[in-house]
Formats: C-alpha cells, sequence, structure tokens
C-alpha cells in the first residue's frame, strides 16, 4: 500500500478550499452591511391642529360709574343707578373744598355760602353721598389759619393716599389723594359708614 503522502496536491486542495472560504466570508460580509432604509410616508389621513392663543379682550367697565378725570376719583353705586349733581364752591383756604358733588336718586339743588350746614342740605333732598375736592396746593399759601395749618399737617404731610377720617373734626369719611386734590366721600341719608362699604366702591386715578 503507498501511504506516500502528495504534498504537492495538498497544497493546491488547501488553497482551492481557503480561496472559497474567503468568498463566502466577503458575500456574507456585505449582505450584513447593506441596510435598507424605507423612506417615511405621512398617513394622508392626519390633520395638523394649529394651537390659537385666545384674544385679549379687555374687561368690560362696571355699570353705574362716575369718573372724574380733572380731580383723579370715581364713584360706582353698586345698589342703583345715580345722578351727579356738581357744586362750585368758595374756597378761602385749603380746608374748604372748591368742588362738591352729590349723588342722589335725583339731581339735586346746589348749597350756597348762605347755607351754613351743606350735609343736612343736602341729605332733604334725597342726597346719599357728599364728595367734597380740596385743593391742597393751598397749603403752600401764607396763611396763618390754625385750622388750616392742622388740615395741612395731616393730609399733605402724610405719605399715604387714602385712609378713613372718623370723630367730630370735620371732614369725615373716607378720603384718597390724588396729585393736587384731596377727595374726601361722606354719607348722607344714613349718617353711617357702612354706607360707603355696602353701597359704594371707590375709585382712585393710577400714579404715575
Amino acid at each position: 500500500m503507498d501511504t506516500e503522502i502528495n504534498w504537492q496536491k495538498v497544497v493546491i486542495m488547501f488553497i482551492a478550499v481557503s480561496s472559497v472560504a474567503f468568498i463566502f466570508f466577503l458575500l456574507g460580509r456585505k449582505s450584513t452591511e447593506r441596510v435598507v432604509i424605507a423612506p417615511t410616508v405621512m398617513p394622508e389621513n392626519i390633520s395638523v391642529q394649529k394651537t390659537v392663543e385666545p384674544e385679549s379682550v379687555p374687561l368690560a367697565e362696571e355699570p353705574n360709574t362716575y369718573k372724574n378725570e380733572q380731580y383723579g376719583f370715581g364713584v360706582i353705586s353698586l345698589a342703583q343707578a345715580q345722578e351727579s349733581t356738581e357744586c362750585q364752591a368758595e374756597a378761602k383756604y385749603a380746608y374748604d373744598p372748591v368742588r362738591e358733588y352729590i349723588f342722589s336718586d335725583t339731581m339735586v339743588e346746589c348749597a350756597g355760602s348762605a347755607i351754613k350746614d351743606h350735609e343736612d342740605f343736602y341729605t332733604k333732598q334725597g342726597g346719599q353721598l357728599e364728595t367734597l375736592v380740596f385743593d391742597i396746593t393751598k397749603c403752600d399759601d401764607a396763611v396763618t389759619d390754625k385750622v388750616e395749618k392742622v388740615f395741612c399737617d395731616k393730609y399733605v404731610k402724610t405719605t399715604e393716599i387714602e385712609g378713613s377720617a372718623v370723630g367730630a373734626r370735620w371732614p369725615t369719611g373716607k378720603w384718597i389723594k390724588s396729585g393736587e386734590y384731596l377727595t374726601f366721600f361722606t354719607p348722607l341719608a344714613s349718617q353711617n359708614s357702612d354706607l360707603l362699604r355696602t353701597q359704594y366702591k371707590f375709585l382712585m386715578r393710577t400714579q404715575e
């Protein structure tokens, strides 16, 4: 038996098998590297909704509102609509009002200088609220009236812009300061400060 190994044939066969294996290896590698990217298709029946911001709608002004731009105050009657009667007053001192506004169901007659008790005069006519406007620039005048000095010290020098005055000293009621003017709101019909809280709302000019 011939057991001699033909090394030349072995080498040729090894090279052939290695070549075939290498070819299959390359083919397998290419197939794994190939990535198919499918195109993204948007469904036609999907609708895109835009978000719409709500429009800014200005708030409606409250009914039964009276505004006085000249003196920087406003009054809202919470119970029912009321008439406002404007009365001019002669102001000698800072504590004398330059204007009176009477709020009532109907217009009232203005009290002249001959009428000493204005509150009683307006109350008898059905007045509900008396609004007094003072010009506090009069505090800068060279005056010697002691009452005016007390009035100006109390309301001009204070850093507060609103408050309440109670007691026997006149004027009484809720007050606000708006620039050069000081405004008092005094109840007439009931002489009760609760009238101011339950039946009226007061506005003040925005400080710049």
